[in-house]
Formats: structure tokens, C-alpha cells, sequence
């Protein structure tokens, strides 16, 4: 800009020369030729100015236009990067949802086979308890001929001894001994005593009694379940459930349990259970990782490894987790 100013100034002082004729009083007049020559000069002169003005403009334009070129590349660079970024965190923003929506439809398959399992188990229960119903009522019956029988050998040995007091008034006129009635008071009682026993012998299956206090049912379920005594601890807990005490716990102990005994599609039955009543236990991981196993030992591998996976990226930090890779690998 400054070279601009420069090169003006110059083209104004040459344009403002003064003429070449007459220019003092004592110098003799030029020759025409010298005037031509000289105008020529000055023409010439005005011309170069001319030209570096013109290059001082064209260089300044020129300045100019590089500096319009450089943002507008920034620009352009700038509007890349923003455009790189958004396109990034859109991509990142899609990631995370599909990861979710793949994590949600694998729990609700899951979800699902747990709910036909159920379903089957169900129909398998009310099989049994049809099947109980009919071994009770059989046992009943057995328990119920003992009782007949003794009521009959009582009618009987009264019906012997009227006949025996009848014989023996009408033979002899004679009464029964003191021995005799002993005997017969021993037999009696005898008969009493073994009717006695069959009434009060439990019937087979007949269960413990457990605590009334729900809690207290529910801590020694815990503990029997500690120390390996499925049955009391089964018990207990079942108890407790029943009565709402920490229900969601409480199936997820009694799926320990079956899973212990091997009774797999309990297991899977008291898992699916709890965690329907209370899926942010801390338990949860190892609720998973039993109903994966548990699935594998029913040979629903499909399920199994449905399980593991979800195990693994809902809680990828826990023991637990380490173990399913394990398994899936």
C-alpha cells in the first residue's frame, strides 16, 4: 500500500512539471527539434511512472486476492473439519444406538425363552402334582386299611367273647375270671394302642415346621443354604416368599439351591423370578451366569450363549463377566 502511495506522489510531481518553453528569461529559445525531444522525454518518463503505478496496483491487487484465496481456504479447511466432526458424532451417536437396541432385543429373546420355559415347567408341575395327588390318595388308602382291620379285630374278639360268656352261662352258669377280663382288658388296649400309632404316623412327604416370623424364616434359610442344608434352607425361604419378605432375594436363593441340586429348569424358573421382581441387585451378574449354565445343561445352547453375552456387556467388570468370556470363547 505504502509502494501505491509512493508512486502516486511521483506521477502527480511529473504531471505538474512546468513547460520546457520559456522557461527562464536569459536561456536562448530551444530548437524545435530539442522541444519534440524533450516532450518525447517527458512522455516517456510519464509512461514508466504510469507503469509502476500499474504494477504497484496490480502487485497490491494481487496481495489482496492472496488474502481472499487464504480465508477462503480456511474457511473451506474450517468447514471440513466441522462437517468431519459431526459426521464423527453422528456415526458415534448411531454406534451407541444400535449397541442399545441390540442389548434390549437380546434381553427380551431372553426374557422370552425364560417365559416358555416357565410355561413348560408349569405344565411338568401340575403332571406331578396330578401324580402326587394320586400316590397321597393311595397312601390314604393303605393308612385307612390298618385302622379297619383293627376295628375289626376288636368287633371280633368281642363278638368271641360274647359267644364264649354265652357258652359258658349256659353250660355251666359261670362267670368270666378276673383272669380272663384282664386278658381280654390287655388285648383291648393292645388294639387301641397299635389304632393309636397308625392315626398319628405322618404321612410320607410331610415337611418340617418353620419359623412364623417371616424374617426369621428368611435368616435361617440363609443359613441352612451356607451350610448346605438344601432342604431346611428351601423351607425356610419358600416360606418367606410366600409371606413377601424379600421376594426378589428370596427366589434368586432358592435358584441357588436348585442349581446346587442340579434341578436346572427351577433354577432357571426362581432366576427368571427374581429377576423379574429386581433387575438391579447386585446378585445379578451371578443370577445371569447360573441361568446361562443352567440353560447349557438343558441343552438350549441358544439361550446360553444369549445370556452370557448380555452378561458380559451389561456388566463387563465382574468376575462374572471374565468367566462368560470364557465360556463363550
Amino acid at each position: 500500500m505504502q509502494k501505491l502511495l509512493l508512486t502516486l506522489v511521483g506521477v502527480s510531481f511529473a504531471l505538474a512539471e512546468p513547460s520546457a518553453f520559456n522557461a527562464g528569461g536569459e536561456v536562448p529559445p530551444k530548437s524545435e527539434t530539442a522541444i519534440i525531444n524533450e516532450k518525447l522525454f517527458n512522455l516517456s518518463d510519464r509512461v514508466k511512472t504510469l507503469e509502476e503505478s500499474q504494477e504497484g496496483l496490480k502487485s497490491v491487487l494481487e496481495g489482496q486476492i492472496q488474502r481472499i484465496q487464504s480465508n477462503s481456504n480456511k474457511f473451506v479447511r474450517l468447514n471440513e473439519d466441522n462437517n468431519t466432526t459431526l459426521n464423527a458424532m453422528k456415526t458415534h451417536v448411531d454406534s451407541n444406538f444400535a449397541l442399545q437396541n441390540e442389548n434390549i432385543e437380546k434381553l427380551k429373546q431372553s426374557i422370552t425363552a425364560l417365559g416358555d420355559l416357565i410355561t413348560k415347567n408349569n405344565q411338568q408341575t401340575k403332571q406331578e402334582i396330578d401324580s402326587l395327588k394320586k400316590e397321597i390318595g393311595t397312601l390314604k388308602a393303605l393308612q385307612e386299611k390298618p385302622k379297619e382291620l383293627s376295628n375289626k379285630a376288636v368287633e371280633n374278639k368281642e363278638k368271641s367273647k360274647q359267644e364264649k360268656n354265652q357258652e359258658n352261662s349256659t353250660d355251666n352258669n359261670a362267670t368270666l375270671t378276673p383272669t380272663d377280663l384282664a386278658q381280654d382288658k390287655q388285648e383291648t388296649k393292645e388294639s387301641q394302642q397299635v389304632q393309636k400309632k397308625t392315626e398319628e404316623k405322618p404321612k410320607e412327604g410331610e415337611k418340617s415346621s418353620v419359623p412364623k416370623d417371616a424374617s426369621v424364616a428368611f435368616t435361617n434359610g440363609e443359613k441352612f443354604l451356607k451350610d448346605k442344608q438344601y432342604e431346611e434352607a428351601e423351607l425356610n425361604l419358600k416360606y418367606a416368599v410366600e409371606k413377601m419378605h424379600k421376594p426378589a432375594k428370596g427366589n434368586y436363593l432358592l435358584g441357588e439351591i436348585a442349581f446346587e441340586q442340579k434341578r436346572y429348569e427351577d433354577a432357571i424358573y426362581y432366576y427368571k423370578t427374581s429377576a423379574t421382581r429386581y433387575d438391579k441387585a447386585d446378585y445379578m451378574p451371578r443370577l445371569m451366569l447360573n441361568s446361562a449354565k443352567s440353560f447349557e445343561a438343558i441343552n438350549e445352547k441358544d439361550n446360553a450363549k444369549k445370556f452370557l453375552e448380555t452378561l458380559v456387556k451389561l456388566y463387563p467388570k465382574s468376575q462374572e463377566a471374565k468367566e462368560a468370556k470364557t465360556l463363550l470363547n
